[in-house]
């Protein structure tokens, strides 16, 4: 089931960059294609989600997964890479003992 959750979170991905076009340049050639590939990329997405034979539990769970901003980790990787490897080992262990959820406290000196 993993590998349907990213292939629909690139789906997802690929629609905002498709949307984006549109937006820049809403009359040009491009962006006809463009919003003719995100509709039938929305499609995709409403036609697995209502699908019969998914569990309700699991098509919840997909249109929670993707409803979201689906740009944000893209975001944080990008920032991600800008850091030193002393500070990504930190924001490791941070995201690390937050998945564990345990309570962090930052301090700023």
């Amino acid at each position: 089931m993993k590998s349907i959750h990213k292939g629909f979170y690139h789906l997802q991905m690929a629609k905002e960059y498709f949307d984006d076009v549109t937006r820049e340049a809403p009359r040009s050639v491009g962006a006809r294609l463009c919003n003719m590939y995100s509709k039938k990329l929305a499609w995709i997405k409403k036609d697995f989600a209502s699908c019969p034979l998914l569990p309700s539990k699991a098509a919840s769970e997909f249109n929670a997964e993707l409803s979201g901003d689906i740009m944000f980790p893209m975001a944080i990787a990008e920032k991600v890479l800008r850091l030193s490897d002393e500070q990504r080992t930190v924001l490791e262990e941070l995201i690390d003992a937050l998945v564990a959820g345990e309570d962090i406290t930052i301090e700023t000196l």
